[in-house]
Parts: C-alpha cells; structure tokens; sequence
C-alpha cells in the first residue's frame, strides 16, 4: 500500500439509501478518519469521535473532503477472485443534498485530490516493472472534470503525480540516462500542456515533490551518510535549501515522500535525522526535517515503543498539527504529532485527514 497516498474525509447530513450522515457544526480543525470501514470524525486529541457515515455497500476503503466540505469521494473495495477493485462515489453535501453518484468502477484506485467543488484527480492501476533490480510501480491518472472523464494513460509516472494551483497535473517523466528530468503540466480546464526541465538526472534525484504553487520541488539526493533533502526554485533554477543527513541509525523505514504546506511556504521531510544514542530498549526513532523556502530549517526526533517499525507523515496541517500513520498489521495505527512528540489516536485505521469548515 503507498504511504504517502493517504487522503481522507469528513462531514456529512441525513441518512439516504443506507448511509448514515452526522451534521458537523464546528469550524474548528479536526481530524476524519476510516476505521473498520467506517468514516468517522474527532477532536485533534482524539476524543468525541463520531461516526459521520457507514454504508450498506460494503467495506469503505477511503474518503475525501473537498477543501470547502461540499462534496465527499468514498470508495468501496471489492474483490473478485483474488482481484482488487473499488467503486468510487461521489456526494455532493451542499444546501443538504446528499445523492451519490458512481463516478469511477472497474479499476483499483488509490488516491485522490479535489480541484473544485465536484472536479477531482484520481491515481489508479500500476504496472510494477523491474529497473536496475528494484520493482518499481507505475502509476496512471484521470481526471473527473464536469462529469467527464479525462484519462492520461500514455503517461504512466514511477512518482506520484502532483496538483498545481488546483487546476493543473504535474507528472514526472523518466527520461534516458544524463538527460534533464521532465516535468509535464497538464492544465485541466484549457487543456494545454508545457515541459518543464530540471537540470538533474533521476540517478541523482528520488521522491520528487512539486510546491501546490508550482514554484517550488522538494525531493532527496544522495549525501554522504544516506539522503540528504532539497528544496530547489525551479523558476530560479537554484536550491533555496539543503539539509544534509546526520545520521541513519537506528532505522524505522525509508524515507516518504515529503508533504508540501498548502501555502507552499514549508515542506516535511521524515526518516533523515536521528539525535538519539543506540540503546537496547527496542524504540523505534522518527525523525521529522521542516523546510522553507526561505531558507530555515527545524528538526525533530521521537521515540515510539513499538514492533512495527514503518511509519511516515499522512497529512500536514501546521507545524503542531501533523497526521502519522504506522504500519500495524493490516490497518495502520494513526497519531496526531505536535513536532515534539507523538500522541495515539486510533488503532486499526485504514485512512486519515485533517479537515474544517
């Protein structure tokens, strides 16, 4: 399951065709999340959790709310002789209206990103191909614009796609060896497309992330202890930050890729810096590496007791309010982190968002 795919949910209203709605009143940030299958809502501590939708459908894979609460995309996962698929519906939960719509089936899709009001991107499918000995997964994207489906399967990316001023998809194209990296901008209301050059090649480069205002990529280079992180100016074509690894021991996984703020001010790097000595007390150590483009640099270490040792960043709100996800078996474990420390909030969690009205 991708790490860093995690998108997810909130709100809802009335009860209609099987699926249970809460009204949610407060303004105030608070986190969604799908837990057994049902979406549910709770403070940033955890408590007050409420159930905001179960369906008679089947198992909710994952949800999300656009930025305004007015529609929610959920999916249900099927399968089907060993085979995975997900029928996705859409809601639009304005002035009350709760109708869903089937607006994608067949496919198995793993993410999704609104643009506005009932327009999304969605990520699906992958083919896993074998380069240079490591299996590598490549994924394919549409886009639900007015109802119709605009699909980009000639151009399948080994890195998640990324989501310009919430109009435009960015996809990372793999070039030959010593060529610059591409970056191909698709705007999806006017249809035009550009290219965009980086002047590194993709032996250098992993986990590229461009900035939600399309200035900006975040991405990790190889150091001299591991992966050191980057923030580059694409329209300066120079880096505007650099933070070199420290130390890789002890491990608790390989790097996610990075979250950008919303004001593309800040990025979040995880897994490249570690302060704490060795010990044998079978602590896993998470590290968090905040990033901006002005330059500045804050670092974090935590210590989280556990057997499962993968965890990442699912979601980035403010410098104190960050969403963690650990692997626990076949759910995740979710924990709300104020830079400093971790605090549980679920067990058996699937997805997971911040969200507000």
């Amino acid at each position: 399951m991708l790490k860093n795919l995690g998108i997810l949910a909130l709100v809802g209203l009335m009860i209609l065709a099987g699926i249970c709605y809460a009204t949610v009143s407060d303004d105030k940030p608070f986190i969604v999340f799908v837990e057994k299958g049902i979406i549910n809502k709770c403070n940033l501590d955890g408590t007050n959790a409420e159930v905001i939708m179960n369906s008679n459908y089947g198992e909710i894979d994952q949800c999300l709310f656009s930025p305004s609460s007015s529609h929610m995309l959920y999916s249900v996962l099927y399968q089907y002789y060993g085979h995975e698929f997900n029928k996705v519906y859409l809601t639009n939960l304005s002035e009350g209206d709760t109708e869903e719509k089937i607006v994608l089936k067949g496919d198995y899709y793993f993410g999704f990103h609104f643009l506005r009001n009932g327009d999304f991107v969605a990520a699906y499918g992958s083919k896993v191909v074998v380069d240079r000995g490591w299996p590598i997964a490549y994924h394919k994207y549409l886009a639900v614009i007015g109802g119709e489906i605009k699909r980009f399967d000639n151009n399948p990316t080994e890195h998640p796609a990324n989501i310009i001023d919430n109009h435009s998809l960015a996809i990372f194209a793999k070039t030959g060896k010593g060529e610059s990296n591409k970056i191909k901008i698709f705007d999806l209301y006017s249809g035009k497309s550009r290219i965009i050059k980086i002047p590194m090649t993709l032996t250098r480069m992993s986990s590229p992330v461009m900035s939600p205002n399309g200035r900006y990529l975040a991405y990790y280079v190889k150091g001299r202890n591991g992966l050191d992180a980057v923030v580059y100016d694409i329209a300066k074509k120079k880096n505007v930050n650099h933070f070199t690894m420290i130390c890789r021991y002890p491990s608790c996984g390989s790097p996610s890729y990075p979250i950008w703020s919303k004001d593309s001010k800040t990025i979040l790097f995880d897994k490249i810096f570690f302060i704490y000595e060795c010990k044998n007390d079978n602590a896993t150590v998470f590290s968090m590496v905040l990033l901006g483009t002005d330059g500045s640099q804050e670092k974090s270490s935590m210590r989280l007791y556990s057997e499962r040792n993968d965890i990442w960043i699912q979601d980035y709100l403010t410098k104190n309010k960050i969403l963690i996800m650990q692997e626990d078996g076949k759910a995740f474990s979710l924990y709300l982190s104020d830079f400093s420390k971790l605090h549980l909030i679920k067990k058996n969690v699937t997805s997971a968002q911040f969200c507000k009205r």
